[in-house]
């Protein structure tokens, strides 16, 4: 059986993830944001929705000067509950 499934339309900002800070070592910079909750009139239940993203990353060097900016693509994901 083939199941489509349509994602809720919601409005998500930026600063709803808040932001995140990490160190860096061996080109890794593991970091945490939280998972919003969202409200949306067309969805029967409470659902995680997860779509694509695009960051940018500023890289500082140890006195503080921007060395690179960068963008990094990944999946960043909501709740969604059934507005009331």
């Amino acid at each position: 059986m083939i199941r489509f499934v349509q994602s809720p339309r919601v409005a998500v900002h930026p600063g709803d993830f808040g932001t995140a800070s990490a160190l860096v070592h061996d080109n890794v910079a593991p970091f945490e944001l939280r998972i919003p909750t969202v409200t949306a009139r067309d969805v029967l239940s409470t659902m995680t929705a997860g779509f694509g993203a695009v960051a940018r990353a500023t890289w500082f060097d140890a006195s503080g000067h921007v060395i690179r900016v960068t963008t990094t693509s990944f999946d960043l994901f909501v709740t969604v509950q059934r507005r009331r």
